[in-house]
């Protein structure tokens, strides 16, 4: 919807083939309007302008000017089937989270408390001043978190992915103690 020409060129002078477009790069199909037109764009291969940039040659299907845009066109455009999935690691809001237990691969770890008064604590007592906005950006991150890709569906054999024995778990309870999330982390 967003995608304007940075440059046109009316009348191509050369085959299709040497703009990247036999066979496209990428080819949309859109249907459109009332009629449910169809609309085919057809994405093309990369020219590098003199300072480096680069752009994308593209043509309606229907149309034989070709259109000059910005590279990040294709980027946009070339998606697969696993880019629309929602990759939510962990679906809770940070003001429901009470208590997060943290649990390391070595056996060491804590649990963090929120109390009445909407402040946490810590079940283990270490030397300096404990740092609320810390527990807070944790908690942020933990209901924030987003995968990159799918790895799996359902696995049923964790030791495959390196989580049998996570590096680290951890768990968000609500205030009636109900499990709201459980992360396991590893580095594979």
């Amino acid at each position: 919807q967003n995608m304007k020409a940075q440059d046109f060129v009316e009348t191509p002078l050369l085959d299709a083939k040497e703009y990247g477009l036999a066979p496209p790069q990428l080819t949309v199909s859109l249907t459109v309007g009332d009629d449910s037109a169809q609309k085919t764009l057809l994405v093309g291969g990369e020219k590098t302008q003199e300072k480096g940039v680069k752009q994308r040659y593209i043509k309606r299907g229907e149309q034989d000017t070709l259109f000059l845009v910005g590279d990040w066109v294709f980027r946009d455009l070339n998606k697969s089937v696993d880019d629309f999935r929602d990759k939510t690691i962990a679906k809770f809001t940070q003001e429901r989270a009470a208590k997060v237990e943290v649990k390391r691969q070595d056996g060491q770890g804590f649990v963090l408390m929120k109390g009445a008064d909407k402040k946490w604590s810590i079940d283990k007592t270490g030397e300096g001043v404990f740092a609320d906005a810390t527990v807070t950006q944790l908690v942020s991150a933990l209901a924030d978190l987003h995968g990159f890709e799918v790895a799996a569906d359902n696995p049923t054999d964790l030791g495959a992915y390196g989580l049998e024995n996570p590096a680290l778990s951890l768990v968000v309870y609500d205030e009636k103690n109900e499990k709201l999330a459980s992360v396991l982390t590893t580095q594979h």
